[in-house]
């Protein structure tokens, strides 16, 4: 079974002063074996962890490098891109939920059987085909 994590479950499972810390770090565990995040993932989770949580840049890839490092990394092509923006466009989704929409793309690419997520509603509104795989721990 692949299982996929967004930017909001790896933010929560490795800040462990996040309120949401202490359901998304077992979570995090349990499924991390044999798992894939999409390559844009690496880089929002990055941001948020060095800019609005003030970690030490060092610090960030640290972890990031550690416990990604087995995954599966999913990125899109140009036209697959596009592709999520446009929907994105048709559905009237607006801000950062684009970032949510492009990385259920690459869950698809991956063929994720498993999508754990911190803001299910969000990706609900691109993929309502995938609320039984769709999961928040």
């Amino acid at each position: 079974m692949i299982h996929f994590f967004d930017t909001s479950l790896l933010i929560a499972a490795f800040d462990d002063q996040d309120a949401h810390h202490t359901r998304a770090w077992p979570a995090f565990t349990r499924h991390a074996t044999g798992a894939a995040i999409a390559t844009h993932t690496l880089a929002e989770t990055f941001s948020i962890l060095t800019g609005r949580r003030a970690w030490r840049p060092k610090d960030a890839f640290e972890i990031l490098r550690a416990n990604t490092e087995s995954m599966n990394k999913v990125s899109l092509p140009a036209a697959e891109y596009l592709h999520v923006l446009e929907q994105a466009e048709a559905l009237g989704i607006r801000g950062g939920a684009v970032y949510d929409a492009l990385i259920l793309a690459c869950a698809r690419k991956a063929k994720a059987e498993t999508i754990w997520t911190l803001n299910a509603r969000h990706f609900l509104l691109f993929a309502a085909d995938l609320s039984s795989s769709i999961r928040e721990p």
